[in-house]
């Protein structure tokens, strides 16, 4: 119940999400730290991200660290076709 209400609040703040695992990990990186990612949509590529989460794993794999980014929906703009 608790994942749901979770999920149901994330909503009402109006947050889109993003997961990336990096193949080597970074110690360096925090919270509420702003970001640029390439290589994906355009539409994702050009927003601001904030780190919401950051997760380190030490295995025998080595040093990862995990992101959960997000950005505020009203910030997103999406191009339509009468844009073009």
């Amino acid at each position: 119940m608790r994942a749901a209400q979770a999920k149901w609040d994330k909503l009402q703040r109006g947050v889109a999400e993003f997961s990336i695992s990096l193949a080597t990990g970074r110690a360096d990186i925090y919270t509420e730290t702003p970001v640029k990612v390439s290589g994906f949509k355009r539409v994702i590529d050009e927003q601001d991200w904030t780190i919401s989460k950051v997760t380190h794993f030490l295995n025998n794999s080595g040093f990862t660290t995990s992101l959960e980014l997000e950005v505020r929906l009203s910030d997103v703009e999406y191009e339509t076709e009468d844009d073009e």
